[in-house]
């Protein structure tokens, strides 16, 4: 019976989760390589994040064209090249969170108030950088 009321637990958690299918980002599986690309901006999320959807969102608003690849956290062959990023930024382990931004020169961590602003600042050196 208590698996029961967990299974229905967690269908309304869905069902009546903020994060909508619509605004649910299409995470792709695994990272195509396993090294850092400099010239690539990389979006680390989690499907089920409010904060991650939300970037999600934004990125889809006013970024459509960049081709930014959405790497799933929940697949452990991403977690190498999260390592990476948090290394090259030297992050420190206590502030990690998601969404990840990690670009060229720069990165953009967790998404509130003013992370557009800093994503837009950081997307534009980026794509300054990697004429």
């Amino acid at each position: 019976m208590p698996k029961f009321y967990l299974s229905l637990l967690f269908v309304l958690f869905v069902t009546i989760s903020p994060v909508k299918a619509q605004n649910t980002p299409q995470i792709i599986s695994s990272a195509p390589e396993q090294t850092l690309i400099e010239d690539k901006i990389y979006f680390f999320a989690h499907s089920l994040s409010a904060p991650c959807s939300h970037a999600y969102g934004y990125l889809q608003a006013n970024y459509p064209n960049l081709n930014i690849p959405i790497i799933d956290m929940k697949d452990s062959h991403n977690l190498e090249l999260y390592k990476q990023c948090v290394k090259k930024f030297n992050i420190p382990n206590k502030e990690l969170k998601l969404p990840l931004f990690c670009l060229k020169d720069d990165y953009v961590m967790g998404w509130t108030y003013g992370s557009s602003s800093a994503l837009d600042k950081a997307i534009q050196r980026h794509l300054e950088n990697t004429k």
